[in-house]
């Protein structure tokens, strides 16, 4: 009888069939993913295979930390992730927010990025990946093309090794060294593009098109889309941590400056009035 760490593993292999079948599965995964960048590919494809609407995740102790002070809903369905960190493979549970109540009206924030926060996010983003002078002018999603283009290739070596180890029984295997290395770097680069896109609320189906992911087709192994994914996680999770700092950190100027702000006006309305201030 098979057991549920078994059906965890069989939904998973499956899943990952799909993604070799269909570009438009291997948008939709991206578009779950870009939610779940601080996750490792293999469990990113688990939640996804659970709960493709998933949007932020954690174990049920995190929650019901001081930091977050939730709960899960009674009921409520864990998405099961395989943990093989230990001698032996075990399933570990995690709960979207949308499964959680607060007792002390909390509200959870994610963090998301606004228009006037494009040009110093480019600006920071370029001090961490390299120069984009090229993209000088051009729209925010170019620009962002041009930062992963460079966060890749400082990466992609690597990768690229080890999916030219895992080739056989694909359709890879049909290509040449060129044309292997040629698909492998661009679908990484638009992967995660289009992952930093879905997350900065930016509409990544606007700027790619279902044929430009047809490549995925011939990743049809578990070893080599595996590569691809992993590839594509570490570096679209680079770059959002990066950019998640970048927002916490002006929002937290703004909560900073704002009382001043606020005295300001106060004291510009006195003067204004007539009034007498004092500091």
């Amino acid at each position: 009888m098979a057991t549920k760490l078994d059906k965890v593993s069989a939904l998973t292999a499956q899943t990952m069939n799909r993604f070799t079948h269909s570009a438009d599965e291997w948008m939709s995964f991206l578009d779950s993913a870009a939610w779940l960048y601080k996750y490792p590919w293999h469990e990113q494809v688990m939640i996804y295979a659970q709960r493709p609407d998933a949007r932020a995740c954690a174990s049920i102790e995190l929650w019901n930390s001081p930091r977050f002070q939730r709960w899960v809903n009674k009921g409520t369905k864990g998405i099961a992730i395989i943990d093989d960190s230990g001698i032996r493979p075990q399933l570990r549970y995690v709960f979207d927010v949308s499964d959680t109540h607060t007792r002390s009206n909390i509200q959870f924030h994610l963090w998301s990025m606004r228009d006037e926060q494009e040009e110093r996010i480019t600006e920071e983003l370029s001090h961490r990946f390299g120069d984009i002078d090229e993209y000088h002018g051009l729209p925010f999603e170019d620009k962002l093309v041009g930062i992963i283009h460079n966060a890749a290739e400082d990466h992609s070596a690597d990768y690229y090794s080890a999916l030219m180890n895992a080739l056989d029984g694909s359709s890879l295997q049909e290509y040449d060294e060129f044309n292997i290395k040629t698909w492998f770097e661009q679908l990484v680069k638009m992967s995660a593009v289009y992952m930093v896109m879905v997350r900065l609320g930016l509409d990544a189906r606007e700027y790619f098109e279902k044929q430009d992911f047809l490549p995925v087709l011939d990743f049809n192994t578990p070893a080599v889309i595996a590569q691809l994914g992993t590839a594509t996680a570490d570096i679209s999770e680079m770059v959002l941590r990066e950019i998640e700092n970048s927002v916490r950190n002006m929002e937290l100027e703004e909560r900073r400056t704002l009382p001043v702000r606020q005295k300001a006006c106060r004291t510009a309305r006195k003067r204004r009035s007539g009034g007498a201030y004092r500091s």
